[in-house]
């Protein structure tokens, strides 16, 4: 077994490309669990992308949320 990755301050750990990899392939195939890890660690991105006039927006974020977890079905490996 590995060490732990450390997690940063917002809970987010640091992962390498095979940990990525794995639970990209896992979303794709259908885990509710690796999806919302996934979106979790793309956290960072999401916010960025829902902004309205440089101002966070819900209804921005769930579009964004919604259209990643589409795309996430759909992506080839």
């Amino acid at each position: 077994p590995g060490a732990e990755t450390p997690a940063g301050k917002d809970g987010r750990s640091q992962m390498n490309q095979q940990e990525f990899r794995e639970i990209v392939e896992k979303a794709v195939s259908g885990d509710k669990d690796a999806t919302a890890q996934l979106l979790f660690q793309c956290k960072p991105i999401i916010d960025h992308y829902s902004r309205v006039n440089g101002r966070p927006d819900e209804d921005c974020r769930q579009e964004v949320l919604l259209y990643l977890i589409q795309a996430i079905r759909k992506f080839r490996l």
